[in-house]
């Protein structure tokens, strides 16, 4: 059996097949094409965090949090406005000739009160009460005056003192708050700025990727040469194709490791999220130098430069803290005793406006005087106490001596650090020197097949692993130094000054 074969319809079927994909390839052309071109450098990625990363707003909630808390604690102690309506009435029959059923009765108060952080409460209403019995025996009587009340508290609280302590350390807790916050901007700046170096680096590994690339290339083309002239065999341009390929697989490892880079960039900061970032021009070996200098400066430092960092505020902070938290506590299982007392002046009559002239021209004084009194009768308050008292002493000795540590450890750290990544530079560079000299006489040897082309590749390999890790040694360096700022946030270096004074 014969199937007739149309090369035209051949090639319009091959068309609408392709029809997809050549669609699919303009949408993500016009995609890139629309994508705006951000030159990314360092001073530009500072500026941008200030205005778009949800880091920051993480910790501008944080500091919203704190003022809430403190204007909650505080709020106990404002003046307030009181107002009190109530309406009774009642048709049901007396349960004794003697005892009326009251219907309708009415009663509105107004006033103020406040409580004061002496431990003391005042309270001060004008009232109306009126009432009348549905057997029309009372009818309307009606009394207006006025209201004084006070209560203090004559043992726990007395002159306001849990308060205050209570007070006192809500606002300890919200200066070291803002100092925290302070911290945190800084920490998530250098975070980027890490990242940012890290892409700077990133970069120049792909140059000397790309570099290789195109010495491997050269390379295969004088080898196909070679080959036309009956001196190289297959054996040899395999190998050639072999290296290109290698070369081609160490780029692509860099621009992956790069789009992950550029991924966190954007994560950090969203409004470069829709931008296409590229790096705009930079001066490694300017901030090399720059962040040896500082190092250098940092190795001299004997002493834990405490002037430089905010943690000893901080440390300050919780010591006092504790003290306030340790004078609530120490009177957890305590008795409590209450003066509660009240003043009244009043007038009575039938009908508002008759109390009302009776209680301004012939008011009468009436009040109590009384005292409350609770005392435990068990010891479950004294072993809650006990617990409490410990738990706040081991928190607060924990975290005083983790913050101290943390201080002391960082600039211990970082001068053996900046010593063991100076002496690997150093090595480096040598080495460095070492190898391009070697290389450029096996260069020489190779031409004059001396040497093998393995060992030729073997050089080149070795020199550009000697640069890569140079590469990632200056890295270290600076994310080292970057990452002891976080700590120290005041020093004078001028890598640290950068976002600090925008």
């Amino acid at each position: 059996m014969t199937l007739n074969h149309d090369p035209s319809k051949q090639r319009i079927s091959t068309a609408l097949l392709a029809m997809p994909a050549i669609v699919v390839g303009l949408l993500l052309f016009s995609f890139e094409a629309r994508a705006e071109s951000w030159k990314l450098s360092e001073e530009k990625l500072i500026g941008e965090i200030k205005n778009s990363s949800p880091e920051l707003l993480r910790i501008k909630s944080l500091e919203a949090e704190s003022r809430y808390r403190t204007f909650d604690f505080e709020k106990k102690f404002r003046l307030e406005s009181i107002s009190e309506a109530e309406y009774k009435d009642s048709s049901e029959k007396a349960i004794a000739s003697f005892i009326p059923t009251f219907g309708p009765t009415y009663f509105l108060s107004t006033g103020v009160q406040k409580r004061l952080k002496s431990g003391m409460s005042l309270n001060a209403s004008l009232f109306v009460d009126q009432q009348s019995t549905t057997d029309g025996v009372i009818d309307q009587a009606t009394r207006t005056g006025v209201v004084f009340n006070f209560s203090a508290d004559l043992w726990k609280n007395i002159l306001g003192r849990l308060d205050k302590a209570e007070l006192k350390d809500i606002h300890l807790n919200h200066k070291r708050n803002q100092l925290q916050s302070e911290i945190d901007r800084r920490s998530a700046e250098l975070n980027l700025r890490k990242t940012y170096w890290s892409l700077v680096a990133n970069n120049e590994k792909l140059k000397a990727a790309k570099g290789l690339l195109r010495t491997a290339e050269k390379q295969l083309q004088a080898g196909v040469k070679r080959q036309g002239q009956y001196i190289a065999d297959k054996g040899e341009i395999a190998r050639y194709k072999a290296q290109v390929e290698s070369r081609k697989a160490s780029i692509d490892s860099f621009e992956y490791e790069r789009d992950l880079l550029i991924r966190d960039i954007k994560a950090q900061v969203p409004s470069l999220s829709q931008k296409q970032i590229v790096l705009d021009v930079y001066d490694a070996p300017a901030k090399i130098n720059e962040v040896l200098v500082c190092a250098r400066r940092l190795e001299a430092e004997r002493q834990t430069p405490w002037q430089n960092t905010k943690w000893d505020e901080i440390i300050n902070l919780i010591e006092k803290s504790y003290e306030q938290k340790k004078k609530v506590t120490n009177t957890y299982s305590d008795i409590d005793l209450q003066l509660e007392s009240q003043l009244r002046v009043s007038g009575v009559d039938q009908g508002y406006s008759d109390s009302a002239d009776d209680f301004t021209n012939n008011g009468k004084l009436g009040g109590f005087v009384g005292l409350k009194l609770k005392i435990p009768l068990d010891d479950v308050t004294e072993k809650a106490q006990q617990a409490r008292e410990e738990a706040e002493k081991n928190a607060f000795l924990s975290e005083k001596k983790n913050y101290l540590a943390r201080v002391e450890a960082q600039h211990t750290q970082i001068v053996a650090l900046v010593k063991l990544l100076q002496s690997a530079l150093k090595n480096l560079d040598a080495n460095s020197e070492n190898l391009s000299k070697s290389l450029q006489s096996s260069q020489q040897k190779f031409r004059q097949a001396r040497i093998s082309l393995n060992d030729l590749i073997s050089d080149q390999d070795v020199l550009f692993n000697n640069h890569i890790t140079e590469i990632d040694t200056k890295l270290q360096v600076i994310l080292t130094l970057l990452e002891y700022f976080k700590v120290f946030t005041e020093d004078p270096c001028s890598v640290n000054k950068m976002g600090s004074e925008a």
